[in-house]
């Protein structure tokens, strides 16, 4: 009995040396390739990109830490995004790469801090001009001061207009052709006799967008917003309520109104799904 221990034992111990061996042969980091997620408007040196990330070689594929490859690459390339990191049984890496997109340009200490749509800070640019397919002017939110090209910065007062946008099957693309501006702020609201965060989209065509109570159902109202931006101008000539006030609508003023998305009050009826548009104001009445 006592025999038949000591060869299960033994047995064991030589699966599991094997095993550790293989891992370690077998299974050692031999080669890493790169996989482009997205087109870049810039050529990338595959090599200079795999060297950057300082990958242990021979190394078991089963115990490297991945986390701080990424960290190494995304640190010596400000502008890309790695997805993840494949293992490729039996000694491959593969990663998968995109390019970081200018979404925002934010004022701060004299400089336009530009970042992707998770804050990452790709450049920073002691002058901007805002145009369509440029990165989008945004105000009204806080950042921090430590600003370094390379980075997230933390950021508040912010509502994932960026990620709503990508559900209504807006890419960032049609963002930037429509809106020039947005400006995030508080309103007072009447009803519920508070203030409620607020996000006013200042349109190339001269339009202002308000989205009232931008932290409740905000995918609906960006939605909305699209829809509306979408066929506004099929109002022109018809007579609508402005302020409670009948006017001819026209291309003219249309350029200039102030169109309010927000969401009804009888959540026993309404949810946050539910919401609805109203011309609020007209800055050159034509009537």
């Amino acid at each position: 009995m006592k025999k038949g221990w000591i060869i299960a034992i033994s047995v064991t111990v030589f699966v599991i040396g094997l095993l550790v061996l293989l891992s370690f042969t077998l299974f050692s980091l031999k080669e890493v390739k790169v996989n482009y997620k997205t087109s870049f408007s810039v050529e990338v040196d595959e090599q200079q990109l795999i060297d950057s990330g300082d990958f242990a070689y021979k190394g078991s594929v089963f115990f490297h830490g991945k986390k701080k490859y990424i960290e190494n690459i995304e640190k010596a390339y400000p502008k890309i995004k790695v997805i993840n990191i494949e293992t490729v049984f039996p000694s491959t890496f593969v990663i998968h790469i995109a390019e970081r997109q200018e979404v925002y340009a934010l004022y701060h200490n004299e400089n336009y801090i530009i970042c992707d749509n998770e804050f990452k800070v790709l450049r920073i640019a002691s002058d901007f001009t805002s145009s369509q397919n440029s990165p989008i002017l945004l105000e009204g939110v806080e950042i921090e001061d430590d600003i370094t090209v390379g980075r997230e910065i933390a950021i508040t007062g912010y509502y994932d207009i960026y990620n709503s946008s990508l559900k209504s099957n807006r890419p960032l693309s049609s963002m930037q052709t429509i809106i020039k501006k947005i400006s995030f702020s508080q309103i007072y609201d009447e009803v519920l006799l508070t203030y409620q965060p607020a996000v006013t989209f200042l349109l190339y065509d001269g339009q202002q967008y308000i989205i009232k109570n931008c932290g409740y159902g905000l995918d609906s109202k960006i939605s909305l917003f699209y829809d509306v931006y979408s066929q506004i101008y099929t109002y022109i000539g018809q007579t609508v309520k402005i302020d409670g006030q009948e006017v001819i609508l026209s291309e003219e003023n249309l350029k200039n109104a102030a169109i309010l998305i927000d969401n009804y009050y009888d959540y026993s009826q309404h949810d946050e799904n539910d919401c609805y548009f109203n011309i609020v104001k007209l800055t050159n009445s034509d009537n």
